[in-house]
């Protein structure tokens, strides 16, 4: 699988999570997302059931090369998926 086919996960720690980055993520994300003229493979997800909303987030693959910047700061990995698990935040229309 290349890196352009990873999805890549974001996980807050209970410090960033307090300090209000579950609301900073998807808006950081929804900036770049506008910036590379809204790319149809480009979208967030945080996942359908969990205790805490708001503790993972996950981008799709098409996103990555625009959000290099955001993946680094938030020290994103690569990981596996079940769309079904996940929940639509922000991006693209059609991953709805």
């Amino acid at each position: 699988m290349s890196s352009q086919e990873k999805w890549y996960k974001i996980t807050l720690s209970d410090k960033q999570f307090a300090s209000g980055k579950v609301f900073d993520i998807p808006k950081e994300f929804e900036n770049l997302f506008i910036a590379a003229q809204t790319p149809s493979d480009m979208a967030m997800f945080g996942e359908k059931s969990t205790v805490r909303k708001g503790d993972n987030f996950y981008f799709s693959p098409g996103s990555i090369k625009y959000i290099k910047p955001l993946l680094k700061k938030y020290n994103a990995s690569p990981c596996k998926i079940n769309k079904a698990e996940l929940a639509f935040i922000v991006g693209d229309d059609s991953f709805k």
